[in-house]
């Protein structure tokens, strides 16, 4: 089994344990993803750093985007080019797929206008970078809010469903990533971190970064 972890700046343990990466390491785990950015204005500055560190542990790196859609015009587009712009990826570049991170809707946009929303940004992020993002969802949001949409399904998905099953429930397509814990312990360091696994092998997990 393939395994990885999500973390933010929220993950302080990586801020102060500069062996932090080499722990996630040795304790199993093959890729991470960072969180970059949010909206349209905060960056996480030290996500290259960060990047860096965990490439330097021998580990696997996407970023990823936590999306907050509003009501402005070209809002997705612009919310993309910020994305673009503060993880400085073009065409070609060895990465993780990044991620476009879709679990909440503080404006009440309607169903459409979410849907409208993801695919804008989709759209604009690969237009600017070459790039197809990855798409993340919980499977409540998902069934609930997106009304189970097949819009996103040129993106591979990253799904997250908190369970002991061995897999979460079906979105009508194959999951690539899946969060399926917020609870869990690193040897060494404190806390506790998003838990992630990746539906195959490792080999195809690094064919994934390199293209892309």
């Amino acid at each position: 089994m393939i395994t990885g972890i999500d973390i933010s700046g929220n993950n302080g343990h990586f801020k102060t344990d500069k062996d932090a990466f080499r722990k996630v390491r040795l304790a199993g785990h093959s890729f991470v993803y960072i969180k970059a950015t949010e909206g349209q204005g905060y960056t996480f500055a030290r996500y290259p750093q960060w990047r860096d560190l965990a490439r330097t542990s021998k580990l696997l790196v996407g970023a990823y985007h936590f999306a907050q859609p509003g009501t402005e015009t070209d809002d997705a587009k612009r919310e993309a080019a910020h994305f673009a712009k503060s993880i400085n990826l073009h065409r070609g570049d060895s990465c993780l797929p990044p991620a476009l991170d879709f679990e909440v809707n503080k404006a009440n946009l309607t169903t459409p206008q979410l849907v409208t929303w993801g695919i804008d940004f989709l759209r604009e992020f690969e237009l600017r970078t070459g790039h197809v993002a990855l798409f993340y969802t919980y499977t409540s949001f998902w069934k609930y809010t997106l009304k189970k949409t097949t819009a996103f399904d040129k993106s591979l998905l990253w799904q997250a469903q908190y369970t002991s099953g061995l897999a979460p429930a079906s979105l009508g397509r194959p999951w690539t990533f899946w969060q399926h814990t917020n609870a869990l312990a690193i040897a060494g360091l404190a806390g506790r971190y998003d838990g992630n696994r990746f539906n195959g092998t490792l080999g195809q997990l690094q064919d994934l970064e390199a293209s892309a």
